[in-house]
């Protein structure tokens, strides 16, 4: 619907984070555990490249989150998925924001992003743009549309938007030969050996905003930052959060 002009020139998407945890992240270990043999969890492999630390069962059990060596935060954990798609509708899939205003809450909900073309995405906690998880809107000079996971239809600001609806998908599947479902998508394309959907470039910028949105939230400043070199703008600081040490032998 953003793509194909039906709701006007698009000029701000929004992107869902997930409701749980913050954007600042805990730096401190979980208590001691012998370790199980490693035919049950291999410890040192299950770390990789993150900084050693005491195994402790919590972690392998879902409970890395919120932990600085594992995970990405509230705004990567759904945000490494919106932001693709969000992007995607921008027509910015392939390149990241310029600038990254900060909030003065501990989420990074309601961060204004700008794209070099002008569009606005900005970071949405909750469920004041859909309803369900991983939303995305996207707003134009002729309406909105939006959609979560479950969703069979959009929700718009026009019933008449969505008498568009199936054209609009009929004619994508008809153009590209692809389906809407990402799974089926990605099973397809290892038969075929053509280029996914999502592919590592969208991927690599999605999740490039991902982690300077994140710098911005620590930093607790606005940061401005370029696409094609990947770093901040004059900011040494932030350009130092961009990369994190490597545990041997897991480098590249």
């Amino acid at each position: 619907m953003a793509r194909t002009g039906r709701l006007g020139k698009i000029h701000t998407a929004y992107a869902h984070i997930a409701p749980w945890d913050a954007a600042e992240m805990r730096h401190d270990w979980l208590p001691a555990v012998p370790e199980p043999p490693k035919e049950e969890v291999d410890w040192n492999a299950w770390l990789g490249a993150c900084p050693w630390r005491p195994y402790n069962p919590s972690y392998v059990a879902g409970g890395w989150r919120g932990f600085y060596d594992f995970h990405t935060s509230c705004i990567g954990e759904w945000g490494a998925h919106t932001f693709a798609q969000a992007q995607a509708g921008l027509d910015c899939g392939e390149s990241s924001p310029i600038e990254y205003e900060y909030v003065n809450n501990d989420s990074g909900d309601g961060m204004v992003t700008h794209f070099a073309s002008g569009v606005r995405m900005i970071l949405s906690r909750g469920n004041k743009y859909w309803h369900g998880s991983c939303g995305e809107r996207f707003d134009g000079s002729e309406g909105w549309a939006a959609a979560a996971d479950g969703y069979t239809k959009p929700d718009v600001s026009s019933p008449a938007l969505l008498g568009e609806f199936n054209r609009v998908v009929s004619q994508y599947v008809a153009r590209t030969g692809r389906s809407l479902d990402h799974m089926t998508n990605f099973l397809d394309c290892v038969r075929s050996r053509e280029r996914t959907v999502a592919k590592p470039e969208v991927m690599h910028y999605s999740m490039t905003t991902v982690h300077a949105a994140n710098i911005c939230m620590w930093l607790k400043r606005s940061l401005k930052f370029d696409p094609v070199k990947e770093e901040f703008i004059g900011d040494d600081e932030a350009n130092g959060l961009r990369s994190r040490a490597m545990r041997e032998p897991y480098v590249y």
